[in-house]
């Protein structure tokens, strides 16, 4: 049975499982066995750690999906474990966005990198390049091709910062390279090329290709919200008395109840911040509660509309007895009324239809 290694902060990225859901996990692995793979980056799990605690602690034998080339760095794995999550999961809006927010740090010291980059970028003339080390140099020389096409460069990186005529090597003759990216044409003859002037043009280039980052508008991407959906969170979580954040997790209240509440209790003493937000929430749970009461009569009503009809017997001689029974009125205006009771089914019907079409009905 493989050992593999648990990271704790890629553990604590996943929401833990209900008691009820561990419990059907570990029965479904002791009857059928252990049918999803541990996936691991490096030896290291990154999806399955209550599959592989159960297993080995039954001795139930598992399969291993590696990702090790999968993934450059451990910001990655972090962001993949947590989409991964949101597409196997049942999980709310407020519960994505606090899980996407976990990544706020790493992305913005990405958002950081490409705006030092972006603001170091040399204009034409500028003598920027001469100012990076050899290993910034060697960076750039690597990239080179992505500025200047049909340059063949034959000079090795450790070489960059010798003399300048050192740095002028000879070229293999090559066509005119194409750069729509460039204002001038560079013209490639068979002669002497400074490698300077090139990496500084390639600075130019591919720092003008990176695209300023905004960190919340990043998370909410991840989370599939809106970037102000990402601050009532955020502020949620940072601000909100522990029965607001619970509630909101556990969407007893919506996002935008959760976030009025915490605002309102804000400037209140910790001891009366916790007594206004109870009193507030039962105020909500007293509002959604009327609310649940009015949508369910609307439900029974609809309830009545279908089954009632798919469940009565009909014949001449029950259609007698309404008649026998019922106001004294025409046939005609009877007629007329199952006309239109057979119009708003039609409807229903149609509604029903339109649903199925959007998936919205689970």
């Amino acid at each position: 049975m493989s050992d593999l290694r648990i990271n704790n902060e890629f553990k604590n990225l996943i929401p833990p499982l209900m008691a009820e859901e561990r419990e059907e996990l570990e029965r479904s692995i002791l009857m059928f066995g252990c049918r999803d793979k541990i996936v691991t980056w490096n030896d290291t799990i990154i999806d399955g750690h209550n599959r592989y605690e159960i297993c080995t602690r039954n001795n139930v034998k598992f399969g291993v999906l590696k990702m090790d080339y999968d993934f450059e760095n451990e910001e990655e794995v972090k962001q993949w474990i947590i989409k991964n999550q949101f597409a196997r999961r049942n999980i709310s809006s407020y519960q994505r966005s606090v899980l996407a927010l976990q990544l706020k740090e790493s992305i913005a010291k990405k958002a950081k990198e490409n705006q030092k980059l972006s603001d170091g970028r040399p204009e034409k003339g500028s003598q920027k390049s001469a100012n990076l080390n050899s290993e910034e140099k060697e960076l750039v020389h690597q990239k080179s091709d992505k500025a200047i096409r049909g340059i063949i460069f034959q000079k090795s990186a450790e070489h960059i910062n010798d003399t300048k005529e050192e740095k002028l090597q000879p070229l293999q003759k090559t066509s005119k390279p194409e750069n729509d990216n460039l204002k001038e044409p560079i013209e490639v003859i068979e002669g002497q090329v400074d490698i300077d002037e090139c990496i500084e043009l390639n600075l130019s280039k591919d720092n003008s290709e990176l695209k300023p980052i905004d960190t919340r508008e990043e998370i909410a991407k991840i989370a599939g919200v809106s970037h102000d959906t990402i601050h009532k969170v955020e502020t949620i979580e940072k601000e909100a008395p522990e029965a607001v954040r619970e509630a909101a997790k556990e969407n007893v209240i919506s996002i935008n109840k959760a976030y009025k509440i915490t605002k309102e209790v804000k400037d209140l003493e910790e001891e009366e911040k916790e007594n206004k937000a109870e009193e507030l929430l039962n105020k909500q749970y007293l509002e959604k509660a009327k609310q649940i009461d009015k949508e369910k009569k609307i439900a029974d009503k609809i309830a009545d509309v279908i089954y009632g009809i798919l469940t009565t017997t009909v014949d001449e001689e029950r259609i007698g007895c309404y008649l026998e029974y019922s106001p004294k009125e025409p046939l005609e205006k009877h007629i007329a009324r199952c006309d239109e009771a057979i119009t708003k089914l039609q409807e229903i019907k149609s509604i029903f239809e339109n649903m199925k079409k959007i998936k919205v009905v689970k």
